[in-house]
C-alpha cells in the first residue's frame, strides 16, 4: 500500500484511529536511537489525534479551505518568503535559544512570549492560527523527542540487543545531541529556508520554557489545543 520506504507519518489510514507508519531506521536515514525517538514523535500525534474533540477543533481553525485529506496541515499557504515576517521569526528563536541557554536569567523566560504573542497579533489571523497550531502539534512532537531522551538517560537501561546495535548511542547522548539540534536550528535556521519545520525547533523550545515555568501545562495539553502561550498565563514563575 505505502510505496515509500523512508516514509515518517502518523494519520488514519484506515479511518480513526491514526496510525503511524515509518520506514526502518536505514530508509529513513536515522541511526536506530534517533528512529527510537522518531517513532515517540508518532505516537505522539496518535495521541493528539485521539484527544477529544480533535477533528471538529482542527476545522474549526478554517485553515483547510476546500481540502478533506488533512494535507493543508503540511501544504497551508504561510507567507514563509515575507521578509519583514521572517526577521520576526529570527528574533523570536534567538530569545528562545537565549533563554534555554541561560537557565539563571528569569527575565529571558519572558521575552519569548512577548515576542511571539506580538507575532502572532500581527499576522493575519488565519496565518496565526495555523503557527499556533504548528507550534503545538509539530513543536511538542519535536520536545518530546528531547524529552524522552533525557528522561531514557536518567531512568532506562536499554536492552542488551539494543546496545550492541553498531549505529546506537547512549540515551545521554542522544539527548545531548537533540538539544544541540533546536539551538542550531534557532541560532542559524530561517523561516523562509526551513519553511513549516521551523516552527518544529520553535515548539519544542517553549515546550522547554513551560517546564520550567508552568510544570503542569502537560495536564492541560490535550484540552486546551493550538496555543502554547495559554499556559504560560497561569503563572510564570520558574520551577524551583
Amino acid at each position: 500500500m505505502f510505496r515509500k520506504p523512508g516514509i515518517e507519518a502518523s494519520f488514519p489510514a484506515f479511518g480513526p484511529p491514526a496510525v503511524v507508519v515509518l520506514g526502518t531506521a536505514l530508509a529513513t536515514g536515522r541511526i536506530s536511537t534517533e528512529w527510537v525517538l522518531t517513532v515517540l514523535h508518532e505516537h505522539l500525534h496518535q495521541l493528539q489525534y485521539a484527544a477529544p474533540d480533535y477533528y471538529e477543533e482542527t476545522e474549526a481553525l478554517d485553515l483547510a479551505d476546500a481540502d478533506d485529506t488533512g494535507m493543508w496541515m503540511l501544504n497551508y499557504p504561510f507567507p514563509y518568503e515575507d521578509a519583514t515576517i521572517g526577521r520576526e521569526f529570527a528574533e523570536l528563536a534567538l530569545a528562545l535559544r537565549s533563554a534555554l541557554v541561560d537557565e539563571s536569567d528569569s527575565d529571558a523566560l519572558e521575552e519569548p512570549w512577548i515576542l511571539l504573542r506580538r507575532l502572532l497579533g500581527r499576522l493575519e489571523l488565519a496565518d496565526a492560527r495555523y503557527v499556533s497550531f504548528q507550534l503545538w502539534q509539530e513543536g511538542i512532537g519535536r520536545y518530546v523527542e528531547m524529552k524522552a531522551a533525557q528522561v531514557a538517560a536518567a531512568e532506562f537501561e536499554p536492552s542488551a540487543e539494543f546496545a550492541v546495535l553498531p549505529d546506537a548511542v547512549g540515551w545521554a547522548e542522544a539527548y545531548r545531541n537533540e538539544r544541540q539540534r533546536i539551538l542550531r536550528e534557532l541560532e542559524s535556521g530561517t523561516l523562509v529556508e526551513s519553511r513549516r519545520v521551523f516552527f518544529y525547533s520553535l515548539g519544542a523550545a517553549l515546550g522547554a520554557l513551560l517546564d520550567r515555568q508552568s510544570p503542569g501545562w502537560k495536564e492541560r495539553y490535550l484540552t486546551e489545543k493550538f496555543a502554547l502561550h495559554q499556559f504560560a498565563d497561569h503563572g510564570t514563575k520558574p520551577a524551583n
